[in-house]
């Protein structure tokens, strides 16, 4: 990373758009037929670099009206993450719990992908240069969302299998531990991935989460891993699935920092950061 120029923004800009879903998407916590989105632009010479605020827009455009974001213009760029980091320090991000938390981490991103644009290069190697040993990351995709007739899901597991996606991840949560694994044992496409997830959305409490790993054990299926299958506040069942099952578990979609310590102290298989969640990225 360069910090041989001191850079000055010129601007904070606010984009918000929404647009109509063709389908619902649904997870355990909900559908939803529509989604918006409020993106952070932030320009220095011509140059810009953003970041998305994932929560409420109307929450979010609420709370910004409040904020002078002009003043934080006057910061210098390479110590504007920093600067964020000492005005807010907040454990976890759930849902509507830090509207001011999730504009934080989209501007933390913004001004992160404006330098490394000014430096020229791409955002994921601005932040974390990979060694020359590193093995590739692997790529999936995660848009198996819930439908009430599983035989859909099953149909859109194969439409991305024939596009040639071969890691798949799915939403579930939204039924009890027993009938969702009744409903997974019929969806035959599955056997046709090299890898595939399962994303809880926070559906269970620590008693269902047990009991859907215990009898995960007699699926027709392997689960690669099995994504927040609890609250990510909820740091006691947190310990106590990672006690027994950790290697399974993936968490730290709503966690960041010091928080990613304590999943690994845990034995949490996966961890999961979010860049428009995980405030700070550079942690």
């Amino acid at each position: 990373m360069s910090n041989s120029i001191i850079y000055s923004m010129n601007i904070i800009t606010l984009h918000h758009y929404h647009s109509l879903l063709n389908e619902p998407m649904r997870i355990s916590r909900g559908g939803l037929k529509s989604r918006h989105h409020l993106i952070i632009e932030i320009s220095v010479n011509e140059v810009s670099g953003y970041g998305e605020a994932i929560c409420s827009s109307d929450l979010l455009l609420n709370v910004t009206k409040s904020l002078d974001l002009s003043e934080l213009t006057k910061i210098p760029l390479s110590d504007f993450d920093a600067f964020l980091k000492s005005y807010l320090d907040q454990i976890v991000y759930f849902e509507g719990l830090s509207v001011i938390r999730a504009l934080f981490c989209a501007l933390s991103a913004a001004a992160l992908d404006c330098l490394a644009r000014l430096d020229n290069l791409p955002f994921y190697k601005y932040i974390s240069p990979s060694p020359q040993n590193a093995s590739p990351l692997e790529s999936y995709a995660s848009n198996i969302y819930w439908k009430e007739n599983p035989d859909e899901m099953n149909d859109d597991i194969k439409y991305l299998i024939d596009k040639g996606v071969k890691n798949i991840k799915a939403h579930v949560g939204v039924l009890e531990p027993e009938d969702e694994l009744r409903r997974l044992d019929t969806l035959t496409a599955i056997s046709n991935c090299s890898k595939f997830m399962l994303d809880f959305n926070c559906a269970y409490n620590e008693n269902q989460a047990h009991s859907f790993i215990s009898s995960s054990s007699h699926s027709n299926h392997d689960f690669y891993w099995l994504e927040e299958l609890v609250r990510p506040d909820d740091l006691s069942a947190i310990v106590s699935l990672a006690s027994l099952h950790g290697p399974k578990l993936a968490f730290g979609e709503n966690h960041y920092g010091r928080q990613f310590n304590f999943l690994a102290d845990q034995g949490v298989g996966f961890l999961m950061p979010d860049i428009g969640r995980s405030l700070f990225i550079l942690d």
